[in-house]
Order: C-alpha cells, then sequence, then structure tokens
C-alpha cells in the first residue's frame, strides 16, 4: 500500500536542503519505491511530502542514501515525520516554476461527500499540479499544488463552494499557500490512484 510521508525540519534551509539534492540526486538516480517528491520552506523550516509505494522502500532510501547525505550537508536538528497510507492521490501536470502548496483538512465524511459530488478524479481542476489526501482518525488531511493561488481560488469558487454550501458545510478559512521549491515524480507520468 502506498504510503504518504510528511516532514517538517526547523533549520534545515534551503541551502542545505538543495546540498543534499544534489549529493543524494534522487533526481539522477531515483529510489526504488519513491513516487512523488515535493518541498517547500516556511522560514528556515523545510516542508516535504513523498508519496512511496511501500514504507521500507521509504525506509531503505533514508538509512542508506538520505541520511549520509544529511550528516554530510551538516543539518541541524531532527525533523518531524509522520507516514499514513495514502487514501487518494493524482498527479495532473509537470511543476511549474512559481507554483504554490497548500495544506488542509476536514472532516473525513466532509471531504467524501465532497469528492463524489464534486468529481476531480474524472475532471481535473484547471490548473491542479497534485492532490494527496491521507486519513488521520476522523479527519483526512490534504497537500495540493496549484500553477496559482488563483486557480485554487478559482476552483473553490465554482465547484467547490456550491456544492459545501448545498451540503451545508461552512465557507472555508483562506488558504496558506506557499512556492514550491522542488517537485519530483520519477516515472514522468501522469499517476492517478
Amino acid at each position: 500500500m502506498a504510503i504518504r510521508m510528511r516532514m517538517r525540519w526547523d533549520g534545515a534551509t534551503q541551502e542545505l536542503y538543495d546540498e543534499v539534492r544534489k549529493t543524494v540526486d534522487w533526481e539522477g538516480n531515483p529510489a526504488p519505491g519513491g513516487l512523488l517528491h515535493v518541498s517547500w520552506f516556511v522560514g528556515d523550516q523545510l516542508n516535504v511530502c513523498d508519496i512511496w509505494e511501500t514504507p521500507e522502500d521509504f525506509n531503505a532510501f533514508v538509512e542508506t542514501r538520505l541520511m549520509p547525505g544529511v550528516a554530510q550537508a551538516g543539518i541541524p536538528g531532527q525533523p518531524e515525520v509522520e507516514i499514513h497510507p495514502v487514501y487518494n492521490w493524482q498527479l495532473e501536470k509537470p511543476f511549474t516554476p512559481g507554483s504554490v502548496v497548500e495544506e488542509d483538512e476536514l472532516p473525513a465524511g466532509a471531504y467524501k461527500a465532497l469528492e463524489a459530488q464534486v468529481g476531480w478524479r474524472d475532471v481535473p481542476p484547471v490548473g491542479g499540479i497534485f492532490h494527496i489526501a491521507i486519513v488521520a482518525g476522523d479527519m483526512v488531511q490534504m497537500v495540493t499544488a496549484w500553477e496559482s493561488e488563483a486557480d485554487e481560488e478559482k476552483f473553490g469558487a465554482d465547484r467547490v463552494g456550491p456544492v459545501g454550501a448545498a451540503l451545508g458545510f461552512p465557507e472555508p478559512p483562506p488558504h496558506a499557500f506557499h512556492e514550491i521549491h522542488a517537485l519530483f515524480h520519477p516515472a514522468g507520468a501522469l499517476t492517478r490512484s
């Protein structure tokens, strides 16, 4: 079963991340089982979201390649890492410079009702790059990438908002967007699960 790995690492700056990225070379020499990697920064905090075919694939990459590269770069501290089975993920198009990522969560029932009625899997949103969802308790946590904030806002106004209102859901708060630093998917093909 595919897993989502979510990492937050205080003190792992863009310069240190890029040094590890170059040393480990996961783009030139993809790790077995790695399906998607995206990174962004909030201040000096590295944020990463990966999709892996199995937890064992992720752990093998960490032990044999990632941690030696991290030690060489001298990244301080330890990351906060969460691993969950993937509920849903889809990759619609390649990354373009200036693209943004957002994180959100909804009660599982609300997510599933919106998913069924909005139909984003069958008719992907204009400007959507990828969507990853996991179930954690009674909530669905999402990481979604867009070509622009305006694309997400239009999708919300035109498709999600009207369905949510008809279902009686409250209007969601504004999203925080972060510019994508790196996005890599070794298959080079669009994927849906």
